[in-house]
């Protein structure tokens, strides 16, 4: 199936991470990834990229973070293929170690925990979905887990160091602390009261995507949380109906939806709307509600005219959307085939991409 092409355009020598999401590679034509005209079958054949997408970045994250720092010069692009090259045994098994943590935690977040809240919301004891302290660190972990292309960035080059360097969302050294230092009982009853709230098929829709329902009451209940603001109440409420009707699924607000779907950054971008980025690159919002309105109806549109398309590559839900811009933001290790993937799913060819000029 024909798709429009688009040309990657070539990066000046300080590159932002907007710039790196945007360009990879000089003259290369590859299948567009604007998300108003993104086919199903490119879009499932990067959602099928994820796994092994996930599993590439956190390797490249634990070899930078395990590898010995040189004392005295800073550390370029390719102090990674060497070190990665130059890996002792020893080393290799402790970034496998590191690396299987997290695909075990984000095995978590994707499938078991949905999984025990959609059977805590079926019995019929009286309670309804619950998400204890706990769990609720758990997930914070998730989130402040995955380093973004600019925190790689910063570890080749520290000059690049910004106290606001982001992972999932927008980095702040106390919010797990904060997360930590809420009562049992007050999770319990924020959570609780925040997944009894959300909107269910015969609410009366306040948006125009799709006819879905804002889901503000469960987003002030769980705001009520030290350490949780609209994005982190985002992703409890993502967890939380992971297993529900298409119809009531609730998207995560993460750096990466953002910044492809509001902000128009990807691969072969023209109009990055950077008013949403700060000068040096690095996503600039406030993560209120307003912001995530916005990414809820952009969110809904791409589902809806996905789905809208006829389900022969499968039904597209908001998590599905979610990883497949975590592949279109670390496009470079993803394995993606330039040449417009195979349409549909099956093995997809990868091919080495030439590294950006820092």
């Amino acid at each position: 199936m024909p798709t429009k092409t688009s040309k990657r355009t070539s990066l000046p020598e300080k590159t932002s991470t907007s710039q790196i999401i945007a360009s990879i590679t000089n003259n290369t034509e590859l299948p567009s990834l604007n998300p108003t005209n993104i086919t199903p079958q490119i879009f499932h054949s990067l959602l099928n990229l994820y796994p092994q997408t996930v599993t590439a970045v956190h390797n490249r994250k634990n070899t930078l973070k395990l590898q010995p720092k040189p004392k005295t010069t800073k550390r370029k692009a390719e102090d990674l293929e060497r070190a990665q090259s130059e890996r002792t045994p020893s080393l290799e098994d402790t970034v496998r170690s590191e690396t299987e943590k997290f695909l075990e935690l984000d095995t978590w977040r994707y499938e078991g925990m949905p999984q025990i809240l959609s059977e805590r919301k079926s019995k019929s004891d009286g309670r309804e979905g619950y998400v204890d302290k706990v769990e609720l660190i758990r997930i914070m972990e998730w989130k402040l887990c995955v380093p973004s292309p600019l925190a790689l960035s910063m570890e080749l080059d520290p000059g690049l160091h910004t106290k606001n360097h982001r992972k999932h969302g927008h980095f702040r050294p106390t919010l797990m602390s904060m997360i930590k230092s809420n009562a049992e009982k007050l999770v319990l009853e924020c959570t609780s009261s925040a997944i009894s709230l959300l909107p269910g098929p015969n609410s009366t829709p306040n948006t125009e995507s799709e006819g879905d329902v804002f889901p503000k009451e469960s987003l002030d209940a769980l705001t009520r949380l030290r350490g949780v603001g609209v994005a982190t109440a985002s992703l409890v409420l993502s967890i939380a109906t992971a297993a529900s009707a298409d119809a009531d699924e609730v998207p995560f607000y993460s750096d990466d939806t953002f910044l492809w779907l509001c902000a128009a950054c990807y691969p072969g971008s023209e109009e990055v709307a950077r008013k949403y980025l700060k000068p040096n690159g690095d996503l600039g919002v406030k993560y209120n509600v307003n912001e995530y309105r916005l990414l809820w109806d952009k969110m809904g549109e791409l589902r809806g005219r996905l789905n809208g398309m006829g389900e022969e590559e499968g039904k597209v839900g908001f998590v599905d959307v979610e990883r497949v811009a975590f592949v279109v933001r670390n496009l470079e290790v993803s394995g993606f085939d330039v040449g417009g993937g195979d349409g549909g799913g099956g093995e997809v060819e990868e091919k080495e991409v030439k590294k950006v000029k820092k």
